[in-house]
């Protein structure tokens, strides 16, 4: 089996990239129903196609759409009658909405999502009749999610700058929130008051360790996903997103990314991260698709696992 899987993947490297399809929400819409980037910018669905010398490209992907609707896209893309090619890959980003939307249930929503992946990926195996060779991409979500990362570390700048005495010149509002009243009433609720300047306790942690526990979750469903895929020979590639997100916010210049906490959005700044507090910047959807093209270049970067521990759905 090991070897029949090996071979599967040896023949997706040889073969030309033809078709590059993608189904989603807000981070692959390149249009759709909306493009949340830098204004002239491309999302990486715009860039990814060229990075793998796709011929062709097809985009689906609808702004503030769940996993659940992952069906409508995929059968307005196979009612296109899309032409035949030597190889697809098929793109599903989705998951983020489903959980942001309903944060209280990440333990139900999670199972919804892998089950809406695994039935989308069968849709598109048994009915896309026009490529010989296809390969599935499946992404988690960073460990410390967009909208979090992005909000708590500029809470976190601003009511450090506030306790230190440097609110004079920087402004208490961003986007209609008083940090330093913020700061005054966490910790006073908390108890936390003494030794708060020597001791600086982030009000982000206890949300994080949440954030961090559903993507551990998620990304441990989606690798059971996989094997039980590669059982069937076929060829679901796991995109590490959260690893991606860890490498640059831990070292932001290697990427050129802009590490100053006011240019967490690229709002007035050059080469922020995110576009807003979900989204990503011009720069770092040219960082995404960079990291899932060099992922599929070289089998290396590609994660293995032991399927004998992930094979339970």
């Amino acid at each position: 089996m090991a070897t029949s899987a090996k071979i599967v993947k040896a023949k997706l490297a040889k073969a030309p990239t033809k078709k590059a399809v993608f189904f989603g929400d807000s981070l692959s819409d390149h249009g759709n129903n909306g493009k949340y980037t830098d204004a002239g910018g491309k999302v990486w669905s715009e860039i990814f196609p060229n990075l793998i010398n796709a011929t062709v490209s097809y985009n689906y992907a609808i702004s503030e759409s769940s996993s659940h609707n992952l069906k409508i896209q995929i059968n307005k893309y196979l009612k296109s009658q899309p032409p035949k090619t030597d190889k697809a890959i098929y793109s599903l980003l989705t998951g983020g909405n489903d959980i942001k939307n309903d944060p209280l249930n990440v333990d139900i929503n999670i199972p919804k999502i892998i089950s809406n992946l695994r039935s989308s990926i069968n849709k598109i195996h048994s009915e896309d009749k026009g490529s010989v060779l296809k390969q599935f991409l499946v992404f988690n979500l960073p460990t410390t999610a967009p909208a979090a990362n992005s909000f708590t570390h500029l809470t976190h700048y601003k009511m450090k700058s506030w306790w230190n005495g440097d609110q004079a010149t920087d402004s208490n509002d961003y986007y209609g929130i008083d940090y330093a009243f913020l700061e005054k009433a966490s910790y006073a609720i908390g108890g936390l008051l003494e030794n708060l300047k020597n001791q600086y306790v982030s009000p982000r942690d206890s949300f994080n360790k949440y954030v961090q526990g559903a993507s551990i979750d998620y990304t441990e469903s989606l690798k059971n996903l996989v094997c039980i895929f590669r059982k069937k020979h076929i060829d679901v590639q796991f995109i590490d997103l959260a690893e991606h997100h860890r490498q640059i916010i831990d070292n932001p210049y290697k990427y050129g990314v802009n590490p100053d906490p006011h240019c967490l959005t690229s709002e007035g700044c050059k080469n922020g991260l995110y576009f807003d507090l979900i989204h990503f910047s011009a720069k770092g959807h040219q960082l995404f698709a960079n990291f899932v093209a060099d992922t599929l270049r070289h089998p290396e970067l590609q994660q293995e696992w032991d399927c004998n521990t992930h094979d339970g759905l």
